[in-house]
């Protein structure tokens, strides 16, 4: 459901397996980089995700990629994937 509302807003979203997370680019939807990009999910959206730079040293090559996690409850999960998929129009 959240793979399929994030690739519905826009976002490229990697097979990720074995884990409570999804991992999905925000490149084509913005300029800005994660940090800012999920700040402004939360405030626009009431979304929240992790930018993947900050687990890393060489930030660079992961400044548009976010993490999402669907650990949640299937309401909280749904009314996320509502918000995301309203935004992106």
């Amino acid at each position: 459901m959240l793979s399929h509302a994030l690739k519905t807003a826009g976002f490229h979203v990697s097979n990720t397996k074995g884990t409570f997370y999804i991992v999905a680019d925000s490149c084509d939807l913005s300029t800005n980089d994660g940090p800012d990009f999920c700040y402004n999910l939360i405030t626009d959206c009431n979304v929240a995700a992790i930018p993947i730079s900050v687990f890393t040293d060489h930030r660079e090559p992961w400044r548009t990629k976010l993490r999402f996690t669907f650990g949640k409850k299937r309401i909280v999960i749904e009314e996320a994937a509502q918000a995301l998929i309203s935004a992106s129009r």
